[in-house]
């Protein structure tokens, strides 16, 4: 990610601003911390669970002085408020497992963490003392919109989707009454930044949703589309990176959109741009 001087931007969100993150440690949290940290433009604060687990995660951080670890759970509403303090912008990155896994432990279903926790977040933040709340970006799915039809109903089969549709829908009343902008991120099925696609071997999950055979290739390039018609995958650093420039960008304002992966590079600082002006 470039620094705020090279992004076409809304300017909600300034240089010097604290821009929190929850879900900081996840595979997608943590490049989102790791990414605002390296402009050095920003306060970067990383909501996590423990910090000496996650002293460790991002012990390579550059910028470390700008990177400060706050210890909190989202599920806790008095605790997440405190951790929001003088948050000007949030990046949320929190979720859990679509089907039952040792992820819902203590109650971390979708419906717990999706909807419930979020709305402890959005509370939070938009009801500190302090610095008002500017932006607001949340990781969502694609086939929110979908989830009645094939094959997201799969998927929806333990209630995720719905969990992040009414996820969505709180925070678009939030934004509306507390008047912060918004941008809901829907990514195609997240898989790691160097994992390779076998047309020969493609992964249960998304051989089970999508359907998909696809060349082997690592797939760097990214398609954005408003609203929720997209099929695809994207690396867990291309979402994040997705997340980082949904903070700045004027396009993302106030819009829902999918993001995937195609074969090709990453996208260039101008390429972002059009992307984003396009939505």
């Amino acid at each position: 990610m470039s620094s705020t001087e090279d992004v076409q931007q809304s300017r909600a969100v300034a240089k010097g601003d604290v821009i929190a993150v929850c879900g900081a440690t996840g595979g997608v949290g943590a490049g989102v911390v790791k990414r605002l940290a390296a402009t050095g433009d920003y306060k970067v604060r990383a909501i996590v669970r423990s910090t000496a687990r996650a002293a460790t995660r991002f012990a390579d951080v550059p910028n470390s002085d700008a990177l400060e670890l706050v210890e909190a759970d989202i599920r806790d509403p008095q605790g997440i408020a405190a951790a929001l303090e003088g948050a000007h912008a949030v990046v949320c990155c929190t979720g859990t497992t679509a089907f039952p896994s040792k992820a819902w432990q203590g109650g971390n279903t979708p419906f717990e963490v999706d909807y419930v926790a979020l709305k402890n977040v959005l509370t939070g933040a938009t009801g500190q003392r302090g610095a008002r709340l500017k932006r607001f970006v949340h990781l969502s799915s694609i086939g929110v919109t979908r989830r009645a039809s094939l094959p997201f109903s799969i998927l929806n089969a333990f209630g995720v989707l719905d969990a992040l549709a009414m996820g969505e829908e709180a925070l678009i009343t939030e934004a509306q009454e507390a008047g912060f902008d918004y941008a809901i991120v829907r990514p195609g099925q997240l898989i790691d930044d160097d994992e390779e696609i076998d047309v020969n071997k493609p992964s249960g999950v998304q051989a089970l949703l999508l359907g998909l055979v696809k060349p082997r290739a690592v797939l760097q390039a990214v398609a954005l589309a408003r609203g929720d018609a997209a099929v695809g995958d994207i690396s867990r650093g291309g979402a994040a990176e997705v997340l980082c420039q949904a903070l700045l960008q004027r396009g993302a304002s106030n819009q829902a959109f999918t993001a995937i992966a195609q074969a090709g590079p990453p996208p260039t600082q101008a390429q972002w741009d059009a992307l984003f002006a396009a939505l």
